[in-house]
């Protein structure tokens, strides 16, 4: 009984580190469930169903890439222009005085983020926005590098092989270009204007460049790859032009 009841519980590990395991595979690959599982215990759909359960985490991640950005510069432009940071404790501090942009209360029709996340307390709400979202881009970045490797493994066979060493070659280039651009983000929040400007604009330069350069890459692998309809490689192309087109003009 006793080497029963071992065995069952040996049994029943193996099973939730097989389970553990699909999880991850399907969430940063996006690929088809193996049968893993003890097929009494994991049978065929409910393998199914963590496939799709799986796939709603990966998409809620790329998701929150857009939402958290988003809501975190509408928040910080909505307080500079209703004029919070203009209050008692950064007056006591003479801040206006010192400040390189926009002050504590707007200047211009338009301004830079920079200048709403400037002062206190629009700085500090901006600050954790930015660094959430940050974790979110190197988070999809990886999705997007394993992703793309699965690919490239199945697609670029026989005559198209040489081509996987291409492939290979500029995702790495890309997830070094990724990784220092979210390092810049959270430069950009942690060194306001006032403190730093030098190094903000260090930061902001890593995070807006290699950004941009960033998708460049992912698009060129697009258009090696194949890997979406041609609608969607034309629209990354010009999501990728203005990029670039932007970057230059605010530069």
């Amino acid at each position: 009984l006793k080497l029963a009841s071992a065995f069952q519980e040996q049994q029943q590990h193996n099973n939730s580190k097989q389970l553990a395991t699909c999880i991850v595979l399907v969430t940063f690959k996006r690929t088809t469930v193996p049968v893993y599982f003890n097929s009494t215990l994991f049978p065929i759909p409910t393998a199914l169903l963590i496939q799709k359960m799986a796939l709603k985490v990966a998409n809620t991640v790329v998701a929150l890439v857009y939402v958290i950005p988003l809501c975190g510069f509408l928040t910080t432009f909505s307080l500079f222009y209703a004029g919070v940071n203009n209050n008692t404790m950064n007056q006591q501090m003479n801040l206006s005085h010192q400040a390189i942009g926009a002050g504590l209360v707007p200047e211009y029709a338009i301004s830079f983020l920079s200048d709403t996340i400037n002062f206190y307390p629009t700085s500090n709400i901006g600050a954790m926005f930015i660094s959430i979202a940050a974790f979110f881009f190197l988070l999809t970045f990886f999705i997007r590098h394993i992703e793309v490797n699965k690919k490239a493994a199945e697609r670029l066979r026989g005559p198209l092989a040489g081509k996987r060493a291409n492939v290979r070659r500029i995702q790495i280039a890309a997830a070094v270009l990724g990784a220092c651009s979210g390092f810049g983000a959270v430069g950009v929040a942690a060194f306001q204007e006032h403190i730093n400007i030098v190094v903000h604009l260090a930061m902001a330069g890593l995070f807006f460049l290699l950004g941009t350069l960033y998708c460049c890459l992912q698009t060129a692998i697009d258009l090696i790859m194949k890997l979406e309809s041609k609608r969607v490689r034309l629209t990354r192309l010009l999501v990728c032009s203005f990029m670039i087109i932007s970057t230059i003009v605010c530069k």
